[in-house]
């Protein structure tokens, strides 16, 4: 059976979430997707809150539904870990202990967006499940960012799976980006075993991308396009809100 889901969501158990289980549930039915990978921020969450997040994760999971608890951890060198399937609170900032414990706890360690200055040499040292190459939130909804495919490239040697992300913390800022996989059946085993893999495809509706692409001229081309075209925005939002600002101040 073919499936898809969300990645990289933060519900209100994040400190700075604004979105509820119940709404990406929702969201979910609404778009026809089968299972949600949550990451909600290890800061500001405790053993408790952990607890009540799985319980509720399996309570609101159906037969068409899976809501897999996880967590995102800030290590040294501001490195952003996520914690795909793990049902227990961590909080360690050494990377490679950390990826060690998610590991022992059955769950996959991914690098969600990687910037410019994230160190290709301090990441092939952690052995991570994949690498977040599309990050909706960061590089914008169209279409992933070179960078972080070359990043990929140069630290796995082609078996290293590139993931998207949507970092949604607010209903309101969804964009239907997500990921695609065939499975015998619908479980929390199966679809992390497919990342893991690289047995998926990340698809906006408008294209698809296979997690160990490596474009060509052209499809770099296009994507060096698209990025432009977003930081471009970015940057006219900030200079907006700094005339703004200014205008309100005088």
């Amino acid at each position: 059976m073919r499936v898809s889901g969300l990645v990289h969501i933060h519900s209100t158990y994040s400190y700075d979430g604004r979105i509820s289980l119940d709404e990406i549930a929702e969201i979910c039915r609404t778009h026809g997707h089968s299972f949600v990978l949550l990451t909600e921020h290890a800061e500001g969450m405790n053993q408790g809150s952990m607890r009540r997040l799985v319980s509720e994760c399996n309570e609101k999971s159906r037969d068409d539904l899976i809501i897999i608890p996880g967590l995102e951890v800030v290590c040294d060198g501001n490195l952003h870990i996520l914690a795909f399937g793990v049902d227990e609170y961590l909080n360690i900032t050494d990377p490679e202990k950390l990826v060690e414990q998610v590991h022992h706890l059955d769950g996959l360690a991914v690098l969600a967006h990687p910037s410019r200055k994230t160190s290709a040499k301090r990441v092939a040292e952690l052995e991570l499940d994949a690498l977040e190459i599309w990050n909706a939130r960061h590089d914008g909804r169209l279409a992933p960012r070179v960078a972080s495919i070359k990043l990929l490239k140069s630290i796995g040697d082609g078996y290293l799976p590139g993931c998207c992300g949507l970092d949604l913390h607010d209903k309101k800022k969804f964009v239907n980006l997500h990921i695609r996989m065939d499975v015998k059946e619908l479980s929390r085993e199966n679809i992390l075993r497919n990342i893991k893999l690289g047995k998926f495809k990340i698809s906006n509706n408008i294209i698809s991308v296979n997690p160990n692409e490596d474009p060509n001229i052209m499809g770099k081309s296009f994507y060096y396009a698209i990025n432009s075209f977003n930081y471009s925005l970015k940057l006219l939002r900030i200079c907006y809100k700094k005339i703004e600002k200014f205008l309100m101040k005088t």
